[in-house]
């Protein structure tokens, strides 16, 4: 019976639309009363029912003190245009809704709030209406795109959203209720989603725990503590001339003035092509983030990004990934190279040595990491809102509050793309677990050269036959902008898949250690150079040949194996033609002291980039263009603010503790100096030299 009802009042509002509302008052009369009964008979009698009646009634009252009703149905998102563009999300007006607040006596105040909400087709929808919202197989068809499979799969993981009003009182399961119950009677081509935990009203912050207020004043706390520190450094700079104890030096090692000082004035390591080689590939991979992240908030032209992938510009993001293989190379390099240049100065207990090498780097990465982490658990979220802000602390937030702790240990790519806290640090854990391998593979590195050396790339070779053979068996894709999480399960986050490079690197810097100026000939120079160019380009251009053709798994298998692998040979061959002075004008642009200041927070630089640029385009309000230019734009108003963040993170969360563990180094280098097994490299550099001068004489 209620369904006929309900056909009935369809039929009677047609009638009145062929009519040309002849009759509007009575035609606003019945629809009133037909939503009113709805509301009645679906949702239970509560403060949301009489609000929502409230405003079903005060939204044909056209005039001023009725005005919020409408308001309310203003901010609600309507059917937008450009859907065949990939024009998926409509926000509505977010301010306006959370704006509505009416005072209707004994009813109560009736304030907005935003939902975001998803739209799929539904189960009882005809054919033809719920193509129409499948959108995700119904565009590359009637489009005629080429690459239809692969795309069906990535429109896949994206949703129709839509942002609606409604009154506060009403939670996500008096909504759904009411939807429910028109899409099962009306039989009608759309399934909408909604979820309490992507509302927003006035005052509520997403994914509130009860230890939030404890981490803020934590981080308020520290600050403060550094502040007082500094004046005290300062203070006993200028009145005190004796040397400062231990403890006042351990004190000042969180001075401001110190490590501002440190970083303005200290050199940079002795292999200067790695400073601007550093900098160039951090801002790239500043750019690809930039690039995604304000792809996936919210695009008016999602399509287009199928058919511009396919252009050489392209190559400029999506070839992004790629600096983080220089970075495993550069990272291998630097391992081998300070470990050989200082491991002599350690005492000659083997253990001692461990300890300072793992404790080294557990000083220099854990304090800035673990408050990145308690930053986007419990500060990040109070610092913005938006539409889609919910959303995105969805996944930048409440993750954190159940696998941070593995975040902290580097072991982030040991769990599922979903559930990771801080995506990123796939890169340290990965860092972290080759570490550990690092005084094996060293200690024979160094006592067995040759041997080792074949033996480290016969497990490269293994490593890339490897990929090759799960990149087969799984079908999967060739690019972490395609592949769906298997491909950064199995792929992109696998320690096995990421150490050829690593292990490049590792070569490099035994290498350069041993052989400090390797002479080439000009032929020989001038051709590595040449090699170096075609590794580069071809890497580049096989990239885009897959983006081109249709999907092949051996191409694709070939690809993963080998295409890291050349880049970071290609890196290692740039780095080592740099140091022998066979770099020209690219060792000159790598060496510039420019890179400097960067480079030192270059690891806080990491740590803050993607945090920065959530906060800067999270609150967005609407759907934008994308483009190349456009993210350009983007980011060269981000990039400031995120070297102003990355500063501030150093200088409290990275330049302490170094400080601190070079004073410990000291310390106990200092005591157990007589267990010193060997001179330094300078002493028997000149010890040689002397020894060669002799022997010429006696000749």
């Amino acid at each position: 019976m209620k369904l006929l009802n309900i056909k009935l009042s369809v039929l009677f509002l047609c009638l009145n639309f062929s009519n040309g509302f002849l009759q509007p008052n009575l035609y606003l009369q019945f629809l009133k009363r037909k939503f009113t009964n709805l509301i009645e008979q679906v949702v239970p009698k509560n403060e949301c029912s009489v609000q929502l009646k409230t405003w079903i009634s005060d939204i044909f009252k056209f005039d001023k003190e009725h005005l919020w009703a409408l308001q309310m149905l203003d901010a609600s998102a309507k059917l937008q245009s450009g859907l065949l563009s990939g024009n998926i999300c409509n926000f509505g007006d977010f301010d306006q809704c959370l704006k509505v607040q009416k005072d209707k006596g004994e009813i109560g105040v009736i304030q907005g709030q935003y939902c975001s909400v998803s739209i799929t087709r539904s189960k009882n929808s005809s054919k033809d209406l719920g193509q129409l919202l499948d959108f995700a197989n119904t565009i590359p068809d009637i489009m005629n795109i080429r690459e239809g499979t692969e795309l069906k799969k990535i429109l896949g993981l994206f949703r129709i959203n839509h942002g609606i009003c409604l009154p506060k009182s009403c939670n996500a399961e008096n909504i759904q209720k009411l939807w429910n119950y028109l899409e099962y009677s009306l039989r009608l081509p759309l399934h909408v989603s909604i979820d309490d935990d992507f509302c927003s009203y006035k005052g509520k912050v997403p994914y509130v725990f009860s230890f939030d207020q404890y981490i803020i004043w934590g981080f308020g706390l520290y600050f403060c503590f550094i502040c007082i520190v500094t004046l005290y450094d300062v203070y006993l700079s200028q009145n005190s001339a004796a040397n400062k104890s231990f403890i006042e030096e351990t004190l000042c090692s969180f001075s401001l003035a110190k490590n501002i000082s440190k970083l303005l004035k200290s050199p940079y390591g002795d292999i200067t092509c790695l400073r601007g080689l550093k900098t160039i590939t951090l801002f790239w991979i500043i750019f690809g983030h930039l690039y995604t992240i304000t792809f996936l908030i919210g695009t008016t032209n999602m399509i287009n990004h199928f058919e511009w992938r396919k252009s050489w510009s392209a190559q400029i993001v999506l070839m992004a990934p790629y600096g983080v293989d220089t970075f495993f190379a550069i990272s291998g390099l630097l391992l081998a190279y300070k470990y050989m240049e200082f491991g002599h100065l350690l005492p000659r207990s083997k253990v001692f040595t461990y300890i300072v090498f793992f404790l080294g780097r557990a000083f220099r990465l854990w304090p800035g990491l673990i408050a990145i982490i308690l930053l986007k658990l419990s500060v990040l979220k109070y610092m913005n809102e938006g539409p889609f802000w919910p959303v995105i602390m969805y996944k930048a937030s409440l993750p954190c509050r159940f696998t941070g702790w593995i975040t902290a240990i580097f072991g982030t790519n040991m769990i599922k793309l979903q559930h990771q806290c801080f995506e990123e640090s796939w890169y340290l854990a990965i860092d972290g677990q080759l570490w550990c391998l690092a005084p094996f593979i060293l200690h024979f590195l160094g006592k067995y050269s040759k041997k080792a050396i074949v033996g480290l790339l016969v497990l490269c070779g293994i490593s890339m036959i490897y990929t090759y053979y799960v990149t087969v068996i799984n079908q999967e894709k060739w690019s972490p902008s395609d592949g769906v999480d298997s491909y950064h399960e199995l792929l992109y986050q696998s320690t096995f898949v990421r150490m050829p490079v690593w292990i490049f690197g590792i070569i490099t810097g035994n290498l350069l250690y041993k052989y400090p100026k390797i002479k080439f000939r000009n032929v020989a120079a001038s051709l590595m150079w040449i090699a170096v160019t075609i590794m580069f380009v071809g890497v580049a251009k096989w990239h885009n040949s897959l983006n081109i053709h249709p999907y092949d798994a051996h191409q694709a298998g070939l690809f993963n194996a080998f295409s890291r692998p050349i880049w970071g040979i290609a890196v290692c061959f740039v780095i080592i033609l740099c140091v022998n002075e066979y770099g020209g004008i690219v060792n000159y642009i790598l060496s510039l002291e420019i890179h400097q200041f960067i480079v030192k927070m270059a690891y806080s630089v990491f740590l803050v980039q993607t945090s920065v640029i959530i906060l800067l385009h999270g609150g967005k309000r609407s759907s934008s263009p994308h483009s190349s230019f456009i993210t350009m734009q983007h980011y060269l108003v981000a990039l400031p603010f995120i070297l102003l963040t990355s500063l501030a993170w150093c200088l409290a969360f990275e330049s302490p503790y170094l400080n601190i563990m070079k004073l410990i180094l000291k310390k106990y280098i200092n005591d157990y100096k007589p267990a010193i097994k060997y001179p330094d490299k300078a002493f028997k550099t000149a010890i040689s030299a002397k020894i060669r001068g002799i022997n010429r004489k006696l000749k």
